[in-house]
């Protein structure tokens, strides 16, 4: 699912008017949690600090647009890797697309008037990557941006264009049989590759599906069976069918989204966030001794200062935090800024 991680938003009420969003404590802190481990299911297998350019047309990879670099995005569509997101693009407008198939990062080509900070040896384009307009920053048949202010609606994947769709049958091509199914199709790609309603879920047949043998298909949409890839016949004739239909990656272990995640959790089940010793040793080997002791002293002052925050609001049995108190609480920041200059304590 395409989900952001911020704190706050707007909801709709009744009357369709927007209303300011109440978070409780709990929600904030299970929202990091979430935020967390959508980090480690796409990222932990990726190292921040290279191109994955080198790597060739990776079989998964996540990917990210940068919308302050594209000229015209819509046009010229670009992709890049995690790590260039991070290095050549920090600070800009950065589009998550989640993660696409067999695609090279584009950062520093042709596309972009910059070097790629990372890895600059590369081709003037990468002719074997694949666009929509996700790459723009826009979103299902609708084309709107995600977040939307017109919806806070979910969003969900086809697994074949790999396009993301609102369930809203006024806006998307997806069927809504059973939202609950992460395995869908949209109408579009279920038109084009009429065989796979075979391995739908209101097929009985559980076993191997050969498609050599089969005659008769059902017209679109329909939803994917849990682990239908392992249902997909590999015989010649079958194999064949995929490469016609352009599809034959639904036979590699490598673009299931399942293993990818999979790989990604196994990475960092063991690893540990880093203490503030090693980011401070990070820090000196960059900027300095002092530089890294002001930034760790800034976060100390902030955890303190948002557990204090935390602290009183709990003693004040308030249970919701809204965007007032949010705001009020770095106000409060900010001030102590203007009183640290002026000589004055927080």
């Amino acid at each position: 699912m395409l989900s952001n991680c911020s704190y706050l938003g707007c909801t709709a009420d009744q009357n369709g008017d927007e209303t300011e969003e109440l978070l409780t404590i709990q929600d904030i802190i299970d929202n990091d949690e979430s935020c967390r481990q959508t980090a480690r299911v796409l990222l932990g297998a990726q190292d921040s600090s290279v191109c994955t350019y080198p790597e060739g047309y990776k079989p998964r990879q996540a990917l990210f647009a940068c919308l302050t670099c594209a000229s015209d995005p819509e046009k010229n569509e670009a992709g890049i890797c995690y790590g260039c997101s991070l290095h050549c693009h920090d600070g800009h407008n950065i589009v998550e697309l989640f993660t696409k198939r067999r695609f090279r990062c584009d950062c520093g080509n042709n596309k972009f008037q910059a070097n790629c900070t990372l890895f600059e040896e590369k081709d003037i384009l990468n002719k074997n990557n694949s666009y929509n307009h996700n790459f723009a920053g826009l979103f299902c048949v609708c084309k709107k941006a995600y977040p939307c202010d017109e919806t806070d609606e979910t969003m969900h994947q086809c697994v074949v264009c790999e396009d993301w769709f609102h369930l809203s049958p006024s806006n998307c091509l997806l069927s809504t049989l059973n939202v609950d199914v992460s395995i869908k199709l949209c109408k579009d790609c279920a038109t084009r590759l009429p065989f796979l309603s075979r391995l739908c879920i209101n097929e009985v047949d559980e076993g191997i599906v050969c498609f050599s043998s089969i005659s008769e298909t059902k017209e679109g949409p329909f939803l994917l069976a849990d682990g239908f890839r392992n249902r997909l016949c590999r015989c010649e004739e079958c194999t064949k069918l995929y490469e016609r239909f352009g599809c034959e990656y639904l036979i590699d272990p490598e673009d299931d989204i399942e293993e990818f995640t999979k790989e990604n959790i196994e990475k960092t089940a063991n690893e540990k966030e880093p203490d503030a010793d090693t980011i401070v040793n990070e820090i000196v080997q960059t900027a300095g001794r002092e530089a890294a002791i002001h930034v760790l002293q800034g976060i100390n002052a902030l955890k303190r200062n948002l557990q204090n925050f935390m602290r009183e609001k709990q003693e004040e049995g308030v249970g919701i935090i809204t965007a007032e108190h949010v705001n009020s609480f770095f106000d409060k920041i900010k001030r102590s800024r203007t009183d640290e200059a002026s000589g004055d304590d927080f």
